[in-house]
């Protein structure tokens, strides 16, 4: 339920909005160096010029319905006003009684829908309001002591990582009004039910599915990236420096995300720092052990692929997990991922390489929680029951995260193949390729476009 308040924790709102305003700067000028050289010359010359333009227009479209859709109280989890009485009172202590025996719902308000209802549209409830000691400013968590409106840029973030490689993927394919569209349309119908399940207090949060900040986005942008291919068939951009410094900074991005995914400047918070570090760090030696011993190749091949894999999988377990469980998690992770990528020959194509690490990652890291989430580092539910994992017996937790594995990837997957579909039907000439790229762009079709 929200709160009006004037004072608040001033720590706490500067940490999440250093948090806010670097992490999306780290993570995609990471990004940007790992993976930015694999596509076409054209396609990087076209994105320095159009991305201010692209974050301006989803900027605007966050505030406008995104935010309120992905983080807005359940849709028809709020019951209205109530008009009707249990019948004649004969007097207060009555009245009192029938109170007292009706369960209290007010934890379950705004909670377990498939996306988030209207109340914040145009950021309404999130802006302050006139108070008599100065503006009043809405919060939904008093106890973390930040307001809204930081929750809302802390998100709007994430939003931005999330977003990235879809449209270094798209813009091999689409440019100007289709690019914009497409990413606005998937954004509407992935990005934001997918945020409401967990992070948004949607259906899968309230079942008990755990996500520390973005594992769940990650796998939906993965499962996306899948049925598209793009980007040129090199691995240069993998061992290269530029590479090496970009998946450094990458790292930086998503240690600071992870350390704003309690909301506030806590032990939690420092212990989901401390659980990434050294997750992906064990991840990285996993990586270089297999590449090494396994393929007999060079032990820093590929190596931003790992980083993709090990970062990931932290995003979905480091706030639940003690370090011990974050190293285990980071060294499968590590393995698992580079034995596929090997298998799917990754290092050959963009888009395959990111999805596969995504992908790799995030369902990794989900299922970790759900083995070693205790409640000595997530603490109790929203409904006071504690965070167990499989080694405390709690069998249910590997179901949960199972079902929003299973659940996420086929929406995404689903939705984004309809979107594709579509794109290339209403934009079919929205880039006018050169004969270089457009000898690339017939050998390997987008996903869904028509021969």
């Amino acid at each position: 339920m929200i709160v009006w308040e004037s004072f608040f924790d001033s720590g706490n709102i500067a940490w999440l909005l250093f948090i806010a305003l670097l992490a999306p700067a780290f993570c995609l000028g990471g990004l940007w160096l790992m993976v930015g050289s694999r596509f076409s010359e054209a396609t990087k010359e076209r994105l320095k010029c159009q991305s201010p333009l692209i974050v301006a227009i989803l900027a605007l479209a966050w505030g406008g319905w995104i935010y309120t859709l992905g983080f807005g109280p359940s849709w028809g989890t709020i019951p209205p006003p109530a008009t009707e009485t249990a019948g004649p009172m004969t007097g207060i202590a009555e009245a009192m009684a029938y109170a007292d025996s009706l369960p209290d719902e007010t934890l379950k308000m705004g909670r377990g829908g498939y996306f988030g209802g209207l109340e914040y549209m145009l950021l309404e409830k999130v802006l302050p309001v006139a108070g008599s000691h100065g503006p009043n400013f809405p919060t939904k968590a008093s106890e973390h002591g930040v307001p809204s409106l930081v929750v809302c840029l802390l998100q709007f973030s994430v939003f931005l990582i999330a977003l990235f490689p879809l449209v270094l993927v798209w813009s091999e394919k689409f440019s100007g009004i289709g690019l914009t569209v497409l990413l606005m349309v998937w954004s509407t119908l992935v990005y934001a039910p997918v945020a409401h399940a967990v992070a948004g207090d949607g259906w899968l949060f309230y079942r008990g599915t755990l996500d520390a900040s973005a594992g769940l986005i990650f796998l939906a942008v993965g499962c996306s990236l899948f049925l598209l291919r793009s980007g040129t068939a090199t691995s240069d951009g993998s061992d290269s420096p530029s590479g090496g410094v970009g998946a450094l900074s990458f790292c930086l991005g998503i240690l600071l995300l992870q350390g704003g995914s309690i909301h506030q400047a806590d032990g939690r918070a420092v212990l989901a720092v401390v659980n990434s570090l050294l997750g992906v760090s064990a991840g990285l030696l996993s990586w270089s052990f297999c590449s090494s011993f396994l393929w007999k190749r060079l032990h820093t091949e590929n190596l931003t692929s790992g980083v993709l894999v090990a970062t990931t999988a932290m995003a979905a377990c480091s706030a639940y997990v003690m370090p011990q469980s974050a190293v285990i998690i980071g060294v499968v992770a590590g393995a698992i991922g580079n034995i596929v990528d090997r298998w799917l020959k990754a290092e050959a194509q963009a888009t395959r390489m990111l999805a596969s690490a995504l992908c790799c990652g995030s369902v990794i890291g989900l299922l970790g929680v759900g083995i070693f989430a205790t409640t000595g580092a997530g603490g109790n539910r929203w409904d006071g029951r504690e965070i167990t994992g499989l080694l405390q017996g709690d069998f249910s937790q590997i179901q949960h995260q199972l079902l929003a594995i299973g659940a996420v990837g086929v929406w995404s997957a689903l939705m984004t193949f309809l979107l594709t579909r579509i794109a290339n039907a209403v934009f079919p000439g929205s880039l006018k390729l050169s004969p270089a790229t457009s000898a690339n762009a017939d050998a390997e079709p987008l996903a869904g476009s028509t021969s």
